[in-house]
């Protein structure tokens, strides 16, 4: 074979080679970018979504367990608007895993996450209801504790008044003696009805539905004191105070019940919402760790 013959198959080889590896880098670049624009516009995406559930989760979480605590009616609209925002995350994570295919677990914790948030939603619900059921019986214990003072102190008052008054007629020591044990009795009353409120207001004070039952416990022993007294009275002034007495001691008992009743399901409630909250919060770190993981790969 002549030189030059052998100079241009060689020069021709080297273009091919060269053509070769030119198209070897395109193809490479398009797969790159392929990639690159797949982080870009699915897999950070996804991360940042997923991060933006598990801290609205957690903002959300903070301030509904304050509103279970305080009672405080801005802690709870304060935590909607965080839920809110874990619902807006939730709806563009759904939109972006509907767009590409490709972002497998994120559609599928999507749907799950929504249904949790759902429940968490109703949860809450329960959650305002027990909390606003409690300040009802609340002001129902304010108001009977308030007629209760008043009657108490003006029978009282009445039994030391007709004391002075029988004692300054000379009246005869059997009748003394039984105006006395009705005085001592409207002490006793007194005593027994402040208990109940100290037991109860601890039993609020500590969130404790134990100590409020035990407090139930001792209103048999305060009706019984009030109706032994209207068994033994007359006068029809004292029947009423005696009958307001005793109409206070039960509304006030059945406000002690009803909150809590609403006290223990309350906190029942709340470990519902925590196991709730929970599981949204491990599918959003679920999503991310997909997410981080198919950018490694």
């Amino acid at each position: 074979m002549k030189l030059g013959m052998k100079i241009s198959i060689g020069f021709g080889l080297l273009i091919l080679i060269a053509c070769s590896l030119g198209g070897m880098a395109v193809v490479n670049m398009r797969s790159v970018e392929s990639e690159a624009t797949k982080l870009a516009k699915e897999y950070m995406p996804e991360v940042g979504m997923a991060a933006g559930v598990e801290r609205n989760t957690l903002q959300t979480m903070m301030f509904m367990r304050l509103y279970g605590v305080t009672e405080d009616k801005k802690q709870y609209e304060t935590g909607l608007r965080f839920l809110g925002e874990v619902k807006r995350n939730l709806a563009e994570a759904k939109a972006l895993s509907d767009k590409y295919p490709d972002l497998v677990k994120l559609k599928e914790n999507v749907a799950k996450t929504q249904t949790r948030v759902a429940e968490y939603e109703k949860l809450l619900q329960e959650t305002s209801n027990r909390v606003e059921s409690m300040g009802a019986a609340r002001r129902v214990m304010d108001s009977a504790a308030a007629d209760f003072v008043k009657n108490t102190d003006e029978y009282q008052n009445s039994q030391q008044a007709q004391l002075v008054e029988e004692i300054s007629k000379g009246a005869s020591a059997e009748v003394l003696k039984q105006r006395a044990e009705r005085l001592d009795s409207s002490t006793d009353i007194i005593q027994s009805g402040t208990a109940i409120r100290i037991g109860n207001l601890n039993g609020q004070l500590y969130k404790d539905p134990r100590r409020l039952e035990e407090v139930l416990k001792n209103f048999a022993s305060l009706e019984q004191l009030v109706d032994t007294q209207r068994a033994k009275t007359k006068d029809e002034t004292n029947l009423r105070q005696l009958s307001a007495i005793r109409e206070a001691t039960q509304k006030y008992r059945l406000a002690v019940s009803d909150y809590a009743e609403n006290l223990k399901g309350l906190q029942a409630v709340g470990e519902k919402r925590v196991e709730t909250a929970d599981a949204v919060q491990k599918m959003a770190e679920e999503s991310a760790q997909a997410g981080i993981g198919e950018t490694q790969t």
